[in-house]
């Protein structure tokens, strides 16, 4: 072998050694991928044949990463909630049933701080009476958001059901009778470099950067659901997330139960619009726009909370989103809480009580 390939080929072998050396030592010394530790149980799930998966009942979990690390609890009904509710109709209270995925469930907060706790808190402020069942499910989509409805409401008869959306929910939501989704095939080398510890350690220190974080989410399939207008395959989810939507109403009306959709944005939403940044075809407010007209004429709220988001970050609060992990920060789910909380005045002034049209002040800090 020529002298030349033995030293490339010596320095190719060191290089290795030296990137898995690097990767091993931050596996031990500074992990970057997520740690569950369970007090009780094994898992936070158990199989459901409808719902895929359903929270295992008695769960006591702590979750850390680098950029956070909370405590979560099931109770025995199945929900991250303190309370349990008593099935049936309960006419001397006001029930609010809370569905969505793992922005209703918390992840990433400790249970004071997410956005159901802080929105019960305000409600009671003036309805004492108020019961509010959470039942934010990690993974969820509408899809499923739908079919749990279907086993929740005979159970819990809510007064108001407010159904968490995000943008994620049009990439992944599926008709109700469709079949389970085939697998995908291996991984591809970028998500097997993300899989390294080096590479989840660069792509949290990148994604830290804005303008960055923008643009590498424009360089995802993402980017469909934000051009005007949709292209093909964003206006057919589209589609099937109105027919969804509108199944939950009609479930809804079906149990005399209010119904209105609180919409969450993705982070790249909020910078794009607290920062002002425009890019040729590309709208920020495009989801809530669209699903916003659609939900009026099927008539039921559809409340946005973008424009109370971008605004604290505009007003450079503190951070409102994990960077890396993608959810709510405590200071995210305070400007959320507050949105649902002034809406479901503004909305349901005969259900929150006469109270109502005087609850306001500023934003819980």
């Amino acid at each position: 072998m020529p002298r030349t390939a033995r030293i490339a080929l010596i320095t190719a072998g060191l290089t290795v050694l030296a990137a898995a050396g690097l990767d091993l030592g931050l596996r031990f010394l500074l992990p970057q991928g997520y740690r569950a530790t369970y007090a009780s149980g094994s898992g936070w799930a158990v199989p459901d044949s409808v719902l895929g998966c359903v929270p295992a009942p008695g769960t006591d979990a702590r979750v850390e990463c680098p950029e956070f690390s909370f405590r979560f609890r099931i109770s025995r009904q199945g929900f991250r909630d303190r309370v349990l509710h008593t099935p049936g109709a309960h006419p001397d209270s006001l029930r609010v049933l809370l569905v969505g995925d793992s922005f209703t469930f918390g992840a990433g907060n400790e249970y004071e701080e997410i956005w159901p706790v802080r929105f019960e808190a305000r409600l009671r402020e003036v309805r004492p009476d108020a019961d509010v069942v959470k039942a934010g499910v990690l993974g969820y989509d509408t899809r499923t958001e739908v079919l749990y409805l279907e086993r929740l409401l005979p159970v819990y008869r809510p007064d108001v059901v407010v159904l968490g959306f995000l943008p994620n929910d049009l990439f992944t939501n599926r008709p109700l009778d469709a079949a389970e989704p085939a697998t995908t095939g291996g991984a591809s080398i970028l998500q097997t470099i993300r899989g390294l510890q080096m590479g989840r350690l660069a792509s949290r220190i990148l994604l830290g950067i804005d303008p960055l974080y923008e643009r590498i989410y424009l360089m995802t399939p993402r980017r469909q659901y934000y051009r005007t207008p949709w292209p093909p395959h964003a206006a057919d989810q589209a589609a099937v997330t109105r027919a969804l939507l509108r199944r939950a109403h009609e479930l809804c009306r079906s149990y005399g139960a209010a119904f209105l959709v609180l919409s969450i944005p993705q982070e790249f939403q909020v910078l794009a619009a607290g920062r002002g940044d425009r890019w040729d075809g590309i709208d920020p407010v495009r989801i809530d726009t669209a699903m916003g007209a659609f939900a009026e004429a099927e008539g039921f709220p559809w409340i946005p909370t973008l424009p109370a988001l971008a605004a604290a970050y505009r007003d450079h609060g503190p951070r409102l989103y994990y960077r890396s992990d993608g959810h709510l920060a405590p200071a995210g789910n305070r400007q959320v809480a507050e949105v649902v909380f002034r809406e479901f005045m503004a909305r349901y002034p005969e259900i929150a009580g006469a109270e109502g049209a005087e609850a306001g002040g500023p934003p819980p800090q």
